[in-house]
């Protein structure tokens, strides 16, 4: 992995990136998962948006009285647009992983 930000994730943030993206690969389009301490703690998948897919995400972990903070979060494919990285930060999630376009 290449992190492109100044901030370098940690050893539990990278592992946790690595879960999320073998989640991610197995799951439907457009999908995006949370996870934290190698568990999955929510995902939205088969939205036709990935700000929808996010927000699915963060509803469900919150349903289940999870804390979005201190997650990870990783997505099938790139960000075209900063909304769902905006949306991530305002969630306490500060570390993302998304498919480099080549």
């Amino acid at each position: 992995m290449k992190s492109i930000t100044k901030r370098v994730p940690t050893d539990s943030e990278y592992n946790d990136l690595v879960f999320a993206n073998k989640v991610v690969k197995h799951s439907k389009s457009n999908t995006i998962v949370l996870a934290r301490d190698g568990q999955l703690i929510a995902s939205g998948v088969g939205q036709t948006s990935r700000v929808d897919a996010l927000k699915q995400a963060i509803i469900k972990a919150r349903s289940f009285g999870f804390s979005t903070a201190g997650t990870v979060m990783a997505s099938d494919a790139f960000f075209p647009f900063a909304d769902c990285v905006e949306i991530a930060n305002e969630a306490g999630i500060k570390v993302v992983i998304h498919r480099e376009v080549p």
